[in-house]
């Protein structure tokens, strides 16, 4: 087993301590993207609700708006997601879903 676990301490071995192979391959395959808990959340979010809009995104996890923004502006740095603007209501912006630079 992986970092000298055997099957009796195996159970104990927390997630953090991942197989030395993964290790290497997140610090060599420039397409592995880390995201926080809450990055996941607002991706699956804006990929379940194609077009959302940051307020409603907001609402929908009950989020400040300032870390609303924060998370989009991290998510948009990593290339995760777009805010274009919105075509009926030129203040505002949605979310359409990207996914390495493609979007759906």
């Amino acid at each position: 087993m992986a970092n000298g676990a055997t099957p009796a301490n195996a159970a104990t071995m927390t997630i953090s301590q991942k197989p030395p192979d993964l290790r290497e391959l997140e610090t060599r395959d420039s397409r592995i993207v880390h995201l926080s808990a809450l990055e996941l959340l607002v991706v699956r979010y804006v990929h379940n609700h194609l077009g959302t809009s940051p307020r409603a995104l907001g609402q929908a996890a009950r989020m400040k708006s300032s870390n609303v923004a924060a998370t989009l502006r991290s998510l948009e740095q990593k290339e995760m997601i777009r805010r274009t603007p919105d075509p009926t209501d030129t203040r505002s912006v949605t979310l359409p879903h990207r996914t390495g630079g493609i979007e759906h």
